[in-house]
């Protein structure tokens, strides 16, 4: 049995004990000397040992803050405990969950919830337990135990996978028991929770679901039909299922269509909210087009209601007074890239609630690209709406005609000239949200303006200019924002205004503050790499970029949050033709060394002293990300630079921080660096390939593949040389193989590399065949990219012919892996005869057999497909 040792308890107590402490001196010193503590192997079972012996012996706050911790790290750390440790924290779980204590039955159920998806038949054991929480306690309580079970149900969902069987057990004795509970007699609020149990499992488990009740369909119907607390959540599940079993809903659409329309003008936000998103789900079958013919002119009135601001919208809460907040508030330092921006996303981009309001927009999307022009004749209201002398109405009027514009677009010529110009005037409308939003309609209609006359494009541009300095930030924000994605779709018409814009970003740098200036950043960079011609305009090289580059101050230790967004700017014009920062790329290459130079003192710093706070590593993130681009884009123009400063030791050392973002970003920077300057990492090769290849645990899937992304550069480069370096790769991917955490995304990567390394050193490469093809072929089997699939199965059999021993050894494995195509070639059946004949003596009979029972079970699936 084991026993604490008494002066590690009495120091976790007082560690337990001090979390307490307001001090944040003391705070940061627990905080550190915690993380010490947990690094040992027995430190959960100190934790157990405090929660299963010493309740009653110790302060109430410390026991919870025991509870806390082991609750909060145990998903994450149950498989490593061993079978004592999990044992115990399973009798743990029980006695919990049997207290008397309403909050340590609750405590229970989180561990219960967080251990779940873990062990399915210790899962299976326990829920009894649950249930019996469920049924004993009154509705004002039951919630605690259904939110838990939902928690469970969410678990299980996400470990799930098509192939993987084991869980069904489980998930039918969820499902039994929620099933028993759904009844149209419950208390309403009773059953709501019943149908968010359900929802959660529909997406993986939706067969089990049904399999388990026939009628599952009619009771949903009976809830979405009746108004009550439950009938939104009814809603949820019917959209759910409509994602996963289209022709289940599609089997009683005609039972709870009409009401669907009708909840969407629904005072209850949110049952108007769920009835708008289950048509969002609706149109994205195909086969719904003929179905919804007959109510589509109720339809579209009542989602053109929808599309009215409510208090629900925080935009319309800010601005519903007409008023604009221009103070200069403080921006998250988050990092958006411009070019995964949607263009289909409304002009509040900074916004990213979904509501009522863009939820009825995006079907009305949906519409016009299934019905296009047919929609048409369903919008008469449209122009009452534009006329209406109701601002909220105006607005939602040329939201529609901003949701209609993709799908009707080559129809627009029958309905966009008649509101053009009341669009242009709206520009100048009193109220700033009806400004705003025209900016955005106006520039969803760029086939519009490809395709008519140039006159509808110049006075549209001209007036959206005006907007960049509008008194109101917001409509600001959406008129760059407009251009923005103009300079995507109609470049070569808008370059013709290079000047006129040009001139309005140095006016508008002038006075822009916090939000707008992060997107004005963005707009310049996207103008320099996509409008023709920018990039060389007078006025962007001798006003835009020296006005930029001076608000970077190379000898300041403090950085502003927007020197963020402008170092990604200035990545992105390193992007743009002409090499137009290599003036300044010296001083640019030292700020951002200073920079990484001062973050890793800083972190290394708040390590050893707790009175010291940790740096914010996004300066340094954007940081590595420039030298990335400048490095990719100038090539051997920067050499000297490189080889003149200290950034290959900076970089060096971010791959050794223990920070899995740092490391891949710097990873990256080297693959960059060396793609066109090899020579100038060359004589530190050895120290960043054990860096690179040095992963752990916290390394994120990204991270590893660019490590291995940039050991293949450095291959590349050194040709002959690279023997040392394609050992040093493969053990530490066999390393990594071992360990339990290797995801199936992460082990497709693994298997693109072994084959990129075998074109080049297949040599090198062969004497790891045995283990790679034991590794790898469960992940190439699931791999749904069949270009990859097909490469690196080749791969494995060109690897696997001079290896009979692991041939014969994984041999129904390669079988099934060749026949997951749907038409092995003529080289696979090749390669595979070949090496079945050249290796007979090496299968066992054992073998021969289970592969005459394999391809007899294919043969059988081949003719049962055939005959039907």
């Amino acid at each position: 049995m084991w026993i604490p040792n008494e002066m590690d308890l009495k120091q976790l107590l007082t560690l337990l004990s001090d979390s307490f402490s307001s001090d944040n001196v003391i705070q940061r010193r627990v905080y550190i000397t915690l993380k010490n503590f947990e690094s040992r192997p027995d430190f959960y079972r100190y934790l157990l040992f405090i929660i299963l012996s010493m309740k009653n012996q110790i302060d109430i706050n410390v026991f919870s803050m025991a509870l806390n911790i082991l609750k909060n790290n145990i998903k994450y750390i149950y498989n490593s405990l061993g079978d004592e440790v999990q044992t115990e924290v399973k009798e743990l779980v029980v006695c919990l969950l049997t207290d008397q204590d309403p909050q340590l039955q609750f405590f229970g159920g989180n561990i219960l919830a967080e251990i779940a998806c873990h062990d399915n038949m210790y899962t299976r054991s326990v829920l009894p337990h649950l249930r019996r929480l469920i049924e004993n306690h009154t509705p004002s309580t039951q919630s605690v135990y259904f939110r838990l079970l939902e928690k469970i149900c969410e678990d299980i969902s996400e470990i799930s996978s098509p192939d993987d069987t084991s869980l069904e057990a489980t998930v039918t004795s969820i499902v039994c028991f929620l099933f028993g509970q759904l009844t149209p007699l419950q208390d309403d609020y009773h059953n709501y929770w019943v149908l968010k149990c359900i929802n959660r499992l529909i997406p993986f488990f939706s067969r089990v679901i049904f399999s388990q009740n026939f009628n599952f369909m009619d009771n949903l119907v009976v809830f979405v039909n009746r108004v009550d607390c439950s009938t939104s959540t009814a809603i949820m599940v019917l959209s759910t299922i409509c994602d996963v079993m289209y022709e289940n809903v599609s089997s009683k659409f005609h039972h709870v269509a009409q009401n669907l329309i009708d909840y969407i003008t629904s005072n209850d936000y949110d049952l108007a909210y769920q009835s708008s998103e289950f048509w969002v789900c609706f149109f994205d079958h195909a086969e719904s087009e003929q179905m919804i013919v007959p109510y589509l002119p109720q339809l579209v009135s009542n989602l053109l209601c929808g599309m009215c601001y409510t208090e629900h919208d925080s935009l319309f809460v800010q601005h519903k007074d007409n008023c604009d907040d221009m103070s200069d508030s403080m921006i998250n330092p988050a990092r958006n890239d411009s070019e995964g921006e949607d263009e289909d996303a409304d002009e509040d981009t900074h916004y990213f609630e979904w509501t009522l309001r863009k939820s009825c927009g995006y079907s009305m999307d949906r519409i016009g690209q299934i019905f296009r022009s047919r929609v048409l004749s369903h919008l008469g209201s449209l122009l009452n709406l534009l006329n209406d002398s109701n601002w909220m109405k105006n607005e939602s009027g040329v939201l529609a005609i901003g949701a209609i514009a993709k799908g009707c677009e080559s129809c627009a010529t029958e309905y966009y000239p008649h509101v053009f110009d009341i669009l242009l005037k709206f520009l100048e409308h009193y109220h700033l949200l009806v400004r705003s939003i025209t900016c955005w309609t106006l520039s969803r209609h760029h086939e519009f303006y490809n395709q008519s006359d140039r006159t509808f494009f110049d006075r549209m541009v001209v007036k959206i200019l005006v907007c960049f300095t509008d008194p109101s930030s917001h409509v600001q924000s959406s008129a760059v924002s407009a251009i923005s994605k103009l300079v995507d779709n109609c470049g070569f018409l808008l370059c013709d205004y290079n000047d006129v814009i040009a001139r309005k970003i140095v006016e508008c740098l002038g006075f822009y503050q916090s939000q707008n200036l992060k997107e004005l950043y963005e707009f310049i960079g996207r103008c320099s790499r996509f409008l023709p011609n920018f990039s060389s305009n007078s006025i962007f090289t001798q006003q835009i970029i020296p006005t930029c580059l001076n608000r970077l101050t190379i000898t300041n230790t403090e950085y502003e949050i927007i020197d963020i967004f402008l170092l990604d700017m200035l990545g992105q014009i390193a992007y743009s033709p002409g090499y137009v920062l290599l003036p300044y790329a010296e001083s640019l290459l030292k700020y951002c060394g200073s920079i990484i130079d001062q973050t890793l003192h800083q972190i290394e710093a708040s390590t050893v002293n707790s009175s010291i706070n940790p740096p914010d590593k996004e300066f340094m993130f954007a940081s590595i990300d420039f030298i990335d681009s400048l490095s990719t884009n100038y090539q051997d123009r920067v050499r000297g630079l490189f080889l003149n400063s200290n950034l290959i030791n900076l970089l060096k050392s971010c791959l050794n921080t223990g920070d899995s973002r740092m490391k891949f970003l710097a990873a990256t920077c080297f693959g960059a660096i060396s793609k066109y300057n090899f020579d100038c990492i060359l004589h530190q090769l050895n120290d960043i390939y054990q860096l690179l290849m040095n992963f752990e645990g916290e390394d994120s899937c990204m991270t590893i593949t660019n490590c291995l992304w940039t050991s293949q550069i450095f291959i590349l480069n050194l040709k002959s040389e690279s023997s040392k370096y394609v050992s040093l790769i493969m053990e530490s991917i066999l390393k990594l193989l071992r360990s339990s955490y290797v995801s199936q995304k992460l082990g497709e990567n693994i298997c693109s590399n072994i084959s990129y390394l075998t074109r080049f050193c297949e040599e090198l490469v062969r004497p790891y065949t045995k283990e790679i093809v034991e590794y790898c072929i469960p992940f190439l089997l699931k791999d749904q990219n069949l270009k990859d699939r097909y490469d690196n199965c080749l791969t494995f059999l060109i690897l696997l012919r001079d290896n009979p021993e692991a041939f014969a050894h994984n041999l129904i494995q390669i079988y099934n892996l060749v026949c997951s195509f749907h038409h092995a070639d003529e080289c696979f059946r090749f390669i595979f005869v070949q090496m079945i004949n050249s290796n007979q003596q090496k299968i066992s009979p054992q073998e021969w057999q289970n592969l005459h029972s394999q391809i007899n079970l294919h043969v059988r699936e081949k003719l049962q497909t055939l005959v039907g």
